[in-house]
């Protein structure tokens, strides 16, 4: 025999003589592949058929072969259906677990399309809500035009000078090359189109404003791209050209004397009060043509910070690629320091901003001691004036809206010499022609440079250039009549 033996009737003899059907052994081939339960059963039927095994070989003598082939066929079968049966009897048990196991697993894939619709749903109807708003936003707002595209995206430069004598990368956002040459036009734009958008401003309206003068010239600037005119009320303190330069762009000019914001002659109020008189046609200013007057009220419009939280800070932090560990600036109105230190702290909390203060002003005290004035300024030894000061448009004596917003980490006091001598090393060494603001920026970047150590970089504000500061703070007659004529040939005056 080959091959483990031959068949004979259905039943495979072993060469050992042994008798083994022949469905036995491919029953055992197939447990291999089989669930352990399947397997039993097998080994159950198995068992069966070798007791059947047993009997067939039981029959004695080698006559009624036939008979003894019959009976092993019979046996053979019959094992073979009792194991048939078993394997059925799984197949539905497993069938009988899947239908249990169908609803959960249905309800789970039920819940989940569900899920999905849901928030498909839900942000379509978000899309299609803002969508909705911002339409309706635009029916308000004229579509900006002509100059003030030109308003913002600054270039950032490094002060070369400075930041060689420091060690750190001392950048200047250049505002003055903004149309209206300031940082007072991305206010000028933010608060117009507000303005618009709620109503309070139409076309042929006239916005007024009380303004040391940059923020009346950038609103000057931008207000005819809006169908709107402008009047100004400003400090006779003030530099002269700022308001040649406003009679220039067509707006009426008021020069006022200098008086406490709680004086109801300061230049803020009066602005405010021509505003009410331009919606009342109560005042020679304004012809008959005109469509109402608005405030812009710099000072107190939170409009000025959203300008510089939303564009200013977003700005430096995109030109710095996020690595900047300092700003400082000083503070008039409070929008600037406060939209940009707000948004970079909101972006990196180690980031540390700082105030600049010039002389005659309250914000160094109020930040680094909590109150805005010194003993000494309470018992009656400040200036009557309190911005005697050649610097403009930075300073102040109270907290506006804006400037409570800040998240400043100190300050530094500012002189009028160091400002002076800081805009003339600047013009030497670096072809910087700035205001006395810008000025006094970088004298506090330095400041700033020298405390945190070589390797840091540091972001102040050009507000503006000289060109509206030459009847004072260029004009060296003024200077020496105050004893500010600059004398420094490097950064000593900082020492």
């Amino acid at each position: 025999m080959q091959g483990g033996g031959r068949m004979q009737g259905g039943v495979r003899i072993g060469s050992g003589g042994r008798i083994r059907p022949a469905g036995c052994r491919v029953a055992s081939r197939l447990d291999a592949g089989r669930p352990a339960g399947c397997r039993a059963a097998g080994r159950a039927a198995a068992g069966w058929m070798q007791g059947g095994r047993q009997k067939v070989a039981a029959v004695p003598g080698e006559g009624g072969g036939d008979r003894r082939d019959a009976g092993r066929r019979t046996a053979v079968a019959g094992g073979m259906q009792a194991a048939e049966k078993r394997r059925r009897g799984m197949q539905g048990g497993r069938r009988k677990l899947q239908g249990k196991l169908a609803p959960p697993l249905q309800l789970c894939r039920s819940a989940a399309a569900a899920l999905s619709i849901a928030l498909f749903s839900y942000f379509a109807l978000s899309i299609a809500s803002k969508h909705r708003r911002a339409t309706s936003k635009r029916k308000n707002r004229p579509s900006r035009r002509g100059i003030v595209e030109a308003v913002g995206n600054t270039p950032l430069i490094r002060i070369n000078s400075l930041s060689d004598a420091t060690g750190c990368e001392i950048l200047g956002k250049a505002e003055f090359l903004n149309p209206g040459g300031s940082i007072k036009d991305r206010v000028a734009v933010k608060i117009i189109e507000e303005a618009i958008e709620s109503g309070d401003l139409v076309e042929g309206g006239i916005v007024t404003e009380g303004s040391a003068g940059s923020t009346a010239i950038s609103i000057a600037t931008v207000a005819p791209a809006y169908g709107c005119k402008c009047h100004v009320v400003i400090p006779d303190d003030a530099a002269i050209e700022k308001s040649q330069i406003l009679e220039a762009l067509g707006s009426t000019v008021e020069r006022v004397r200098p008086v406490s914001i709680t004086h109801k002659d300061h230049f803020v109020n009066i602005a405010r009060r021509r505003a009410v008189e331009a919606s009342e046609s109560k005042h020679s200013f304004f012809g008959s043509d005109c469509k109402g007057g608005f405030f812009a009220d710099q000072f107190e419009n939170l409009a000025n910070f959203r300008a510089h939280y939303e564009t200013t800070g977003p700005e430096i932090w995109e030109q710095t690629g996020g690595k900047v560990h300092a700003f400082i600036a000083a503070a008039g109105t409070g929008g600037t320091v406060a939209g940009v230190s707000r948004f970079l702290k909101g972006r990196n909390p180690e980031i540390k901003c700082f105030l600049i203060d010039p002389p005659g002003s309250g914000l160094f005290n109020k930040v680094t001691r909590g109150v805005m004035y010194t003993r000494e300024e309470a018992e009656g030894s400040r200036l009557k004036n309190p911005f005697d000061t050649v610097t403009e448009g930075i300073g102040i004596n109270r907290l506006t809206r804006n400037f409570v917003l800040a998240a400043l980490d100190g300050a530094y006091r500012g002189t009028d010499r160091e400002a002076v001598d800081m805009s003339r090393f600047l013009v030497r060494k670096d072809g910087l022609f700035l205001g006395s603001s810008s000025a006094m920026n970088c004298v506090g970047a330095v400041r700033l440079a020298r405390e945190l150590g070589p390797g840091h970089t540091i972001v102040t504000i050009l507000c503006d250039s000289g060109m509206r500061h030459l009847s004072k703070f260029y004009n060296d007659h003024y200077l020496k009549d105050h004893g500010l004529l600059p004398s420094a040939s490097g950064l000593e005056f900082l020492d």
